[in-house]
């Protein structure tokens, strides 16, 4: 996995509407007390992700690193998506000079991997099309991916660019056939992507 660098948390969507917490459509998905997705909030940013149909999304498995939203196949625990499957998960970082852009960001990961990990291989894949809604227009996520990185991971990185921040949507596992394979998945996660609001005050 790669390095996580700022830390996160998640309301689950049942629980933020409880609390009075107003939540945006995510392309039809998001409903009350649908416990499959949740508003993740931290400074500058408050976004809203569904987990794809078969996934969990589990806000404690990573929480000891800072990250409160990763996500994997139903019939496995996380240890066992870990150990021989896939894992999904968010990073949001702020943006900082000569990352301002998501694609100033993408340069940047592919250098630094590239320095520790000397057989790593980086392909571009296909944007990731997020349409558009009553909030905002379609956008276009870049997306690169990670082969034979840190010893042999397999991973691809969506990278979405708001005002303040950059939201990293990572799918990581152990070959890349089975990356392949759910890669479809990782799709539906980023298309499930809304940016709420820079005002995170809604999600305490």
């Amino acid at each position: 996995m790669q390095t996580i660098r700022v830390v996160i948390s998640i309301c689950v969507l049942s629980l933020c509407m409880a609390s009075g917490g107003q939540i945006l459509s995510a392309n039809g998905q998001a409903k009350p007390g649908d416990s499959s997705c949740g508003m993740i909030y931290g400074q500058d940013h408050m976004l809203l992700l569904c987990a794809p149909p078969g996934w969990v999304l589990d806000n404690k498995a990573l929480a000891d690193k800072g990250v409160y939203a990763a996500f994997y196949r139903k019939e496995l625990s996380f240890q066992e998506a870990e150990a021989r499957s896939t894992l999904m998960y968010v990073n949001v970082q702020l943006k900082s000079k000569g990352q301002q852009t998501a694609l100033e960001t993408m340069k940047t990961d592919a250098e630094k991997t590239k320095r520790e990990s000397p057989k790593l291989v980086v392909e571009k894949d296909a944007p990731i099309v997020i349409a558009a809604d009553k909030h905002s227009k379609a956008r276009q996520v870049p997306v690169q991916t990670f082969l034979n990185d840190f010893g042999g991971g397999y991973e691809s990185v969506a990278y979405i660019e708001d005002e303040k921040t950059i939201t990293l949507i990572v799918i990581s596992s152990v070959s890349k056939p089975i990356l392949r394979n759910d890669y479809p998945s990782f799709v539906r996660l980023v298309k499930s992507y809304v940016f709420v609001g820079t005002d995170t005050q809604a999600g305490k």
